[in-house]
């Protein structure tokens, strides 16, 4: 507890006085106080460090038009005293407004801070309250490193992709039409999965895989195809995650489909390329889509029954094993799978990039050039002896980890083991009405008068990522008007409505 009583201020509003009896506020006009100095701005999430008689958060809300507040107090008795004051309690009412302890602050802001919405994020601290708690003030960026490194990370994905995946998902939910599940009959459950990954060991492994062919159902990364292939190897299904157009290439080596030769399966995220689509159904090959937790998808498999599969960090790699698990496959063996770059090679012999970059390649860029600058874009380490690695393989690396053990999976000998096979729900993807669904969610969306109320709407959760874009790339919106959070959100909601026509 810090406080220790209120005294009056001179025009007789309640001023807390710390246990040293220094009051917190103006003993003159604390409703007066500003805790922002730059009247201009107008939107963005805010951390505030010492609540007191609630003035200078009062005041800032009144400032703003978007925004999200959590302020914090140094501990429950602290945070009580504070609330029995009127004008706290009246804080307390905003939905806008979050009123906590110190020690719930990173909890809360992992859940509350949305950049795409409020834009930046500021910490401040009322300046007396400040001087009697330097020590928790001082620590408060160290609580905060990991959580706001997080969120910057994933608004940093969403604001790269935040478009094109709207654009995919809603484009290949117009096309979707029932897919059966397609099952493994009971002789291929009893095979391992082989899960291909496109790291450079693959190159060592493809005579197991060609002598062995018959012992695995083969399940290959979207990357992987290529190889495969031009190896004379035909994977039973093929995994897709990348929502990126030029993911369509990946799949340029499957012949078409006759009578006298089975297609792969080909699995692709909902927010797949529309272009990759095309070039499957001109194989003849109709795709299964899934969808790996984007919200938009989420919400639309809430309507069709598609298939939820993990990605961990975001790698095809574990998605290929996820869908093994769900077909009923209870032996996986990873190929390729290094989450390193070994022997000075980014990937396996015969991936596009060897066609891309072989053919862009010149005297002063050769293609050798080309690989180094696609290995060095981010920071590298050695792991062992000619074996590099960084921040982001490892964590894939990490996620695959735990995506084993929370799905019972042991290693044993080459292999990863589980007990029981995963119990299939049904068909993939049932009759969706894509028109209504649409409408359903703009309906959602448009209920809200006030940017408070959105938080129980999940289409507005759906929009998000592309507001996150819109944030990041504002060229392209109108000139002339206001595009703090409610703008952009408006941007968003009208163009998810013009694919609904």
């Amino acid at each position: 507890m810090i406080y220790s009583s209120v005294t009056k201020s001179k025009n007789g509003e309640d001023i807390p006085l710390f246990l040293d009896g220094k009051p917190m506020h103006s003993k003159y006009n604390p409703s007066a106080e500003r805790i922002l100095a730059d009247t201009s701005v107008t939107e963005g999430f805010f951390l505030i460090g010492g609540i007191g008689g609630g003035y200078h958060i009062e005041k800032l809300s009144r400032q703003l038009e978007n925004y999200f507040i959590i302020a914090f107090e140094a501990d429950k008795e602290s945070l009580d005293f504070c609330l029995s004051l009127g004008k706290v309690r009246s804080l307390a009412r905003n939905p806008r407004v979050i009123l906590c302890q110190a020690k719930e602050v990173p909890e809360l802001v992992a859940q509350q801070y949305l950049p795409a919405l409020y834009g930046d994020f500021s910490c401040l601290f009322q300046r007396a309250w400040q001087t009697e708690n330097e020590a928790l003030c001082a620590g408060m960026g160290e609580r905060l490193k990991d959580t706001l490194k997080a969120v910057s990370a994933d608004f940093s994905v969403q604001s790269h992709f935040g478009k094109i995946w709207m654009h995919n998902i809603l484009v290949n939910l117009k096309e979707l039409i029932p897919s059966p599940a397609p099952l493994p009959g009971k002789e291929e459950l009893e095979k391992c999965a082989a899960i291909i990954a496109a790291g450079p060991t693959l190159d060592e492994s493809m005579h197991i895989l060609r002598e062995r062919r018959q012992d695995f159902f083969l399940i290959a990364t979207d990357t992987t195809t290529g190889p495969l292939y031009r190896s004379g190897i035909r994977p039973d299904a093929i995994a897709c995650v990348d929502a990126q157009s030029i993911s369509s290439e990946h799949f340029y080596p499957i012949p078409a489909a006759v009578q006298d030769r089975k297609s792969p399966l080909v699995f692709l995220d909902i927010s797949s390329a529309p272009s990759t689509v095309r070039m499957l159904k001109s194989r003849g090959i109709q795709p299964v889509f899934f969808h790996s937790g984007h919200p938009l998808s989420l919400l639309a498999a809430g309507k069709c029954g598609m298939m939820q599969v993990e990605t961990g960090s975001g790698t095809v790699t574990i998605a290929a094993a996820d869908i093994a698990r769900q077909l009923g496959f209870t032996r996986l063996r990873l190929f390729g799978a290094d989450f390193a770059y070994s022997h000075g090679k980014p990937y396996a012999k015969g991936t596009y990039l060897d066609a891309r970059f072989g053919s862009w390649s010149t005297a002063l860029l050769p293609a050798e050039q080309q690989f180094t600058a696609l290995m060095y874009r981010t920071p590298l380490r050695e792991a062992r002896a000619g074996v590099l690695t960084s921040d982001v393989l490892e964590g894939y690396g990490k996620s695959l980890a735990a995506w084993q053990e929370k799905h019972g999976y042991q290693k044993k000998r080459d292999e990863l083991w589980r007990q029981n096979a995963e119990k299939r729900k049904g068909d993939f993807v049932s009759p969706f009405d894509f028109k209504g669904f649409i409408k359903e969610c703009l309906r959602d969306i448009g209920q809200f008068d006030d940017i408070s109320g959105l938080s129980s709407s999940k289409a507005f959760y759906a929009l998000l990522p592309y507001v996150a874009y819109l944030r990041q790339h504002p060229a392209g919106l109108a000139e002339g008007k206001n595009y703090g959070g409610p703008g952009l959100l408006k941007a968003a909601y009208d163009f998810a409505g013009s694919l609904a026509d």
